[in-house]
C-alpha cells in the first residue's frame, strides 16, 4: 500500500475530502483483481462555525494523512463529531484515535451488525461499552430515517440494498452531496494523489467495468433481479437536487451531469449483473497459502 502527497480536497464550502490511497492491485474485495493505479481511501469533513461533522473515520494506514487534513479545521472547531456510514474496521478503526488525539467528543452511530432483533439492546449496550472503554466519547444512536443536525448541517439518511454488512447512506442538503458509503469506488487515479474528482473521461464509463467493481463487493447481485436495487438507488435521489456523490473510497462524482451520467451506467451494470451466473469470490483462493502467510 501507499500512502498520498495530498491529504485534503475542498470540494465546496465547508466540505472537504480528507484521506490517502492504497494501490488498486492491493484493494482487496473493493476492487477486481489486477485493477491498476491508485484508489482513494477518504473520510469527508463538513464544516459549520464551530462545528466539525466527520462522515467516517479513514483507514488507519492514513492517519498522518488524515491529520494534516484536520489539522486548520479541529482548530476553528470546539465541538467535534464522527458520523459513520458503517460500523466495519476501514470506517471506524481510527475513532478511538481521533477521540484521543484530536479531541471528538461525538460519535453518531446507526445499523445493526447482529440479525437478531432479540439482540437489539444487547449490542447498542456492547457497542457503548467497547468505546467508553477504549475512548470518551459520547454515542448518539441514530433512528431508521432519522435527520442529524449539528450546526446548520441538516443530513438526511437512507438504507441501501447493495451492501454486505449494516449500511446508510447520507444526502447533505447545503452541498446537495450523497454520501455512498462502500457504494461507487468506480474512479481510480494513475499518481497517488489522494483523494480527488473524477475528470469525466467516458471511457471509465463501461457498463461491464463498473459491473466488475460491483459484483466483486457484492457478488450476490449475479443472477438475481436487480430491478429492486436500481429503484432503491432511484428513491435515495428523488426530490433531492444530487450534486456529487462521495464514496468512501473511489474518486469523487462531481456535478449534476456526471451525477446522472455515472448513474445511468450504474443502473445499466445492475441489469448485467443479473443475466451473470453466480460464483463465488473466494473460487480458486488459496487458503493453506493465506494461513501460512498469518
Amino acid at each position: 500500500m501507499t500512502t498520498s502527497t495530498h491529504t485534503r480536497l475542498e470540494l465546496a464550502p465547508g466540505l472537504f475530502a480528507i484521506g490517502g490511497t492504497v494501490r488498486a492491485s492491493s484493494a482487496g474485495t473493493w476492487l477486481p483483481p489486477g485493477s491498476k493505479g491508485f484508489l482513494p481511501v477518504q473520510c469527508y469533513a463538513l464544516q459549520s462555525g464551530d462545528e466539525l461533522l466527520l462522515i467516517d473515520a479513514g483507514l488507519a494506514i492514513h492517519r498522518d494523512e488524515i491529520t494534516q487534513g484536520l489539522r486548520l479545521l479541529a482548530a476553528a472547531a470546539r465541538r467535534r463529531s464522527v458520523l459513520t456510514t458503517r460500523r466495519e474496521p476501514d470506517t471506524i478503526i481510527n475513532l478511538p484515535w481521533l477521540v484521543s488525539q484530536h479531541g471528538f467528543q461525538r460519535v453518531f452511530l446507526s445499523g445493526l451488525l447482529n440479525p437478531l432483533d432479540y439482540f437489539d439492546s444487547f449490542e447498542f449496550r456492547a457497542t457503548e461499552t467497547h468505546l467508553a472503554a477504549t475512548s470518551d466519547v459520547e454515542v448518539a444512536w441514530l433512528a431508521p430515517g432519522q435527520a442529524v443536525e449539528v450546526g446548520d448541517i441538516r443530513i438526511d439518511m437512507s438504507a441501501p440494498l447493495i451492501r454486505v454488512l449494516s449500511t446508510d447512506w447520507f444526502f447533505e442538503r447545503r452541498s446537495g452531496t450523497l454520501f455512498t458509503s462502500d457504494f461507487g469506488g468506480f474512479f481510480c487515479s494513475e499518481t497517488a494523489r489522494g483523494p480527488f474528482e473524477w475528470s469525466g473521461d467516458e471511457r471509465d464509463l463501461s457498463a461491464e467495468r463498473i459491473a466488475a467493481i460491483i459484483g466483486t463487493k457484492c457478488e450476490w447481485l449475479r443472477s438475481i433481479d436487480t430491478r429492486p436495487m436500481i429503484e432503491n438507488i432511484r428513491q435515495a435521489c428523488a426530490g433531492r437536487d444530487v450534486q456529487r456523490i462521495c464514496p468512501s473510497f473511489g474518486g469523487v462524482i462531481e456535478g449534476r451531469e456526471n451525477v446522472q451520467r455515472v448513474l445511468a451506467c450504474v443502473f445499466e451494470a445492475l441489469e448485467l449483473l443479473s443475466r451473470q451466473p453466480w460464483e463465488s469470490s473466494l473460487k480458486g483462493f488459496d487458503w493453506e497459502k493465506a494461513l501460512t502467510a498469518a
